[in-house]
């Protein structure tokens, strides 16, 4: 499923067939209509595999990490990546489908959710000033990266760009004791 998964949001919906499907996975059409019933229920089902493989890693990422802004950073940059590997294509053909629709929308509550659970973590380590708005946060996160446009140049791979960015918001948002952990992460992963 992940393969199909990145054709698709390699070349878009549209412009994929079951016969690229099978070629690309080097196996019978009969095989592949065996586990699904037509490209669209293997569309939806590769979104959904590859969104609990995503729900998985931030799941590692908030256990495993020190404290909530480490969460914040990494959290986001596996966002990133794995909303900025989809061509333009697969983002219109994906915006016209009502079940994706509803797939990425139940998936984005879900994960405001976890993000709002990681603010107020942020809050009780002392990490974040009071009274930030959560979607604040995700708006510019959303506007500034995910639909940065190609004329929008900027020096550095677009994962440090990202790391950048998220890391210069949420200074701003922190307390002396968040931007000493931000600042800790700049001197590390710079």
């Amino acid at each position: 499923m992940e393969t199909a998964f990145d054709v698709f949001t390699q070349r878009g919906i549209k412009d994929v067939s079951m016969d690229d499907i099978v070629r690309t996975l080097k196996i019978s059409k009969k095989t592949l209509y065996d586990y699904f019933a037509s490209k669209e229920d293997l569309v939806l089902q590769s979104c959904h595999f590859k969104l609990d493989k995503l729900k998985n890693k931030l799941d590692y990422i908030s256990a495993s990490m020190d404290n909530s802004l480490e969460v914040m950073v990494f959290g986001a940059l596996e966002g990133f990546k794995f909303f900025h590997g989809s061509n333009e294509n697969f983002k219109k053909d994906a915006l016209a489908d009502v079940e994706l629709q509803k797939l990425f929308s139940s998936t984005k509550a879900e994960l405001d959710k976890r993000g709002i659970l990681v603010i107020n973590r942020g809050l009780e380590e002392g990490m974040i000033e009071k009274e930030q708005n959560f979607d604040v946060l995700v708006s510019l996160f959303h506007q500034q990266l995910l639909e940065a446009k190609a004329e929008h140049k900027i020096a550095g791979t677009p994962e440090k760009n990202c790391f950048d960015f998220i890391t210069t918001v949420l200074k701003g948002i922190c307390t002396d004791k968040g931007r000493k952990v931000i600042d800790g992460l700049r001197a590390r992963y710079n």
